[in-house]
């Protein structure tokens, strides 16, 4: 738990590897609950989990994605929200996003900041063609981290406008070097 902001968000600030690190959470809860031995966990470690459910919905795109950050993709967190669910059922937000607006109650929000990771997102609504942007102006990260601060990506009308460039193949190209810039993202350089 301590690589989980308080925000949720993992602390490599990569939806990729911070998904990877929310499945291993999710499977140590469940073979605890399998042993019998769930009074063996932290204390905290279910509400921690909670909240990285939580970042996930809160970053998640109008098309059930996250938007890629750092070194990872746009990555789907449908299926991770439906997990959610079942460990949470009181979380009828995770369901909604879920299942793609077909159950469970509409987030109480639109907007949110996470100012742990730095990321705050502005919607106009949960619907698939309402606008989303998030903003990145957060730590640096702890590894697969790009020089990307007021870095943003926008969605809207039903497909990604604006997105990040990704993270290449990890080789020592100029490609790879290029999308670790900040000339390489979404943002104001000041000359």
């Amino acid at each position: 738990t301590h690589e989980v902001y308080p925000d949720g968000a993992e602390c490599e600030l990569a939806g990729g590897y911070g998904n990877w690190v929310l499945r291993n959470m999710v499977y140590l809860i469940e073979h605890a609950e399998m042993a019998g031995c769930s009074n063996e966990l932290p204390d905290d470690f279910k509400a921690h989990t909670e909240k990285m459910f939580d970042y996930l919905l809160s970053v998640a795109m109008p098309d059930g994605r996250m938007p890629g950050l750092n070194d990872s993709g746009n990555a789907a967190v449908t299926d991770l929200l439906r997990i959610g669910h079942e460990l949470f059922p009181h979380r009828g937000d995770f369901e909604y996003v879920a299942s793609r607006r077909k159950r469970g109650r509409v987030p109480p929000f639109t907007s949110r900041a996470l100012p742990w990771s730095g990321h705050y997102v502005m919607r106009t609504g949960w619907g698939e063609d309402d606008l989303f942007m998030l903003v990145d102006s957060g730590p640096y990260g702890s590894a697969h981290q790009h020089e990307d601060k007021l870095h943003f990506v926008l969605f809207g009308y039903g497909r990604q406008l604006i997105l990040d460039p990704g993270n290449y193949s990890y080789d020592a190209s100029r490609w790879r070097q290029y999308v670790l810039t900040t000339p390489g993202h979404n943002t104001v350089l000041v000359d």
